[in-house]
């Protein structure tokens, strides 16, 4: 199986429980690494590829959209979105906030799902 893994990807939006975290729009950091059964390694065709640009793009505008309290509720559907969209076979999302609790640089989640048509 191939992985395509797009780092550090800055979005900000409104995450959060409590009454400031949903007053401004707070910047999260995403990682993804996207598992799938690629055939552009053989054939040379972009046709053939995971296409990585459409994924961040997909995954900007998912972000931006949602308005969810929790960051579990966001890695969820950050996942599964690109398991239907894209037809990978395996995603790790890992998602920071930056700055989120006094004495740390970030707090996050970090989850692993995989397709029920997997091989």
């Amino acid at each position: 199986m191939d992985k395509i893994f797009i780092r550090n990807l800055h979005i900000r939006t409104t995450i959060g429980v409590l009454p400031h975290e949903r007053k401004y729009p707070q910047l999260i950091v995403i990682s993804l690494e996207i598992f799938f059964s690629g055939e552009a390694k053989n054939s040379d065709e972009i046709s053939d590829a995971l296409d990585y640009d459409a994924i961040c793009k997909h995954t900007v505008e998912l972000v931006k959209e949602t308005r969810f309290r929790l960051i579990e509720k966001l890695v969820e559907e950050i996942a599964q979105s690109i398991i239907k969209k894209f037809g990978a076979k395996k995603v790790n999302v890992r998602l920071t906030k930056p700055n989120a609790l006094k004495h740390t640089s970030d707090v996050g989640i970090q989850i692993s799902r995989e397709s029920l048509d997997s091989d």
